[in-house]
């Protein structure tokens, strides 16, 4: 017969399924991405806001001809994400979508990331 040990070994500790150490690190990340996204966006913003002054300068002077509904073809090409013609709000909910899935792929904080994501977008 074997002998009864008085050796209790202890339960594995419990971890908790979120802490407030991995909320703080998602919406840190989210938040500096964001940022990051609205002061980028500006600079585009101010580059196409100059390309597109220059070029209206140059046609207006005769030196360039813009072929404005070409530009619109393609530009309607590459954002009409359901192909009806037009460029809507869901088809920009769907590349925010398309964005949001590229920056969190395998990153198990995606809400956290989310969350700051729009407050780096709207107070950074």
């Amino acid at each position: 017969m074997p002998e009864q040990s008085d050796h209790v070994v202890p339960p594995p500790p419990k971890r908790k399924l979120i802490s407030k150490g991995d909320i703080t690190f998602g919406s840190i990340l989210g938040f500096c991405t964001g940022f990051l996204f609205k002061k980028i966006g500006k600079m585009v913003a101010i580059a196409v806001g100059i390309g597109f002054v220059f070029l209206q300068y140059m046609a207006y002077q005769g030196f360039v001809t813009i072929h404005w509904q070409r530009i619109n073809n393609a530009f309607t090409q590459e954002m009409d994400v359901d192909q009806d013609g037009h460029v809507t709000a869901r088809d920009t909910k769907s590349k925010l979508r398309i964005l949001i899935d590229l920056l969190t792929v395998k990153f198990q904080f995606k809400s956290c990331f989310v969350s700051g994501f729009y407050l780096g977008l709207r107070y950074g």
